[in-house]
């Protein structure tokens, strides 16, 4: 039996459950890094010691929740901006389309 797929597989998973409780998001940079942020190589890198707001990459307009600096959207503060993704195709579960992006369900 090859156990390669489910090693791969569960390397993957614990790789994303890493991402999404980092404490220091991480985007690809293109120009200045956003408020929160600073470069380290070829990425932005949320601020150690303090909560970098939410931000992706910028496509067409910014989804409600987010204000555009420079090539990103980054959550207004102090508000609760809800989880948003770039749209490839069509949005998973628990996400609607709004704009070129995937936007979570308010609850």
């Amino acid at each position: 039996m090859n156990l390669r797929w489910p090693c791969l597989l569960s390397i993957a998973l614990l790789t994303l459950s890493g991402l999404a409780v980092s404490a220091s998001p991480a985007l690809s940079k293109k120009g200045s890094c956003p408020a929160g942020y600073h470069t380290e190589g070829h990425y932005c890198v949320g601020n150690h010691g303090a909560d970098a707001p939410a931000a992706i990459p910028k496509k067409g307009s910014c989804p409600a929740g987010y204000h555009t600096e420079g090539h990103y959207c980054v959550a207004n503060h102090g508000a609760d901006a809800p989880a948003a993704i770039p749209k490839e195709g069509s949005c998973p579960s628990g996400y609607h389309t709004e704009g070129h992006y995937c936007v979570g369900n308010r609850r």
